[in-house]
């Protein structure tokens, strides 16, 4: 569902350079914010790169990214970093797609939500 826009089961070229374009910015931002170069960011850093993204996510949900995706050792490595950003770029861009009014709220149907929650 990130790239390919006719949800089909596969990309065609243009999907397919276009996701990969997506990762290496991804890869770029991650990179840039790894402080350490330890190969995994901490809570700070993510906060930093997810912001450098376009994406300012209040404290609860990156509590909540940080409880699903970071390692005991309070760390998210790059493949779990970009599972978290396709599943995030994902559910916002279903969001700002519902919320024509740009007020922060939308109503979906019960098939809509498990729909985006299985495809994701």
């Amino acid at each position: 569902m990130l790239c390919n826009k006719d949800r089909s089961d596969q990309l065609n070229y243009e999907e397919f350079m276009k996701l990969l374009a997506t990762i290496e910015m991804w890869k770029n931002e991650f990179m840039k914010y790894d402080a350490d170069q330890s190969q995994s960011i901490d809570i700070y850093e993510l906060d930093q790169v997810v912001k450098s993204i376009g994406y300012d996510l209040g404290g609860q949900f990156l509590s909540l990214l940080i409880s699903r995706y970071y390692t005991p050792n309070h760390c998210m490595a790059f493949d779990d970093f970009v599972c978290c950003m396709t599943k995030l770029t994902v559910i916002l861009r279903f969001f700002k797609s519902r919320d024509i009014t740009n007020q922060g709220q939308i109503a979906v149907t019960l098939d809509e939500l498990l729909t985006l929650h299985l495809c994701n």
